[in-house]
């Protein structure tokens, strides 16, 4: 079956108490990022992977006109290599993992 709509994704480590307390760390510390940027996190994400080179495509949800708004105003914001240097390092020193392995989720 389908792993993302059985409920079997909240089996991965990510979804863990551990792991999921160490990833709203995270979170906090991009919205800083985020903030001193003058943007939103969805924004950071979508210039993070719309700058990243192993990317071709990103593709984004909106829920409504607002979120549309903010979506494509993320666009033209090129992070530089310093920001990049500095969103990866929040990963690094809480320890979250930047890759799924779907697998587990089986």
């Amino acid at each position: 079956g389908d792993w993302r709509s059985s409920g079997m994704a909240f089996r991965l480590p990510l979804f863990q108490e551990e792991e999921f307390a160490k990833e709203l760390k995270v979170v906090d510390k991009l919205k800083v990022i985020a903030h001193d940027h003058g943007k939103s996190v969805a924004q950071m994400a979508i210039a993070w992977t719309l700058g990243h080179s192993a990317v071709s495509v990103g593709l984004v949800g909106v829920r409504n006109e607002r979120e549309l708004k903010e979506n494509v105003a993320a666009v033209d914001w090129k992070l530089s290599d310093a920001t990049r240097k500095e969103i990866d390092a929040v990963f690094t020193e809480e320890g979250v993992t930047t890759h799924v392995d779907t697998d587990q989720a089986i």
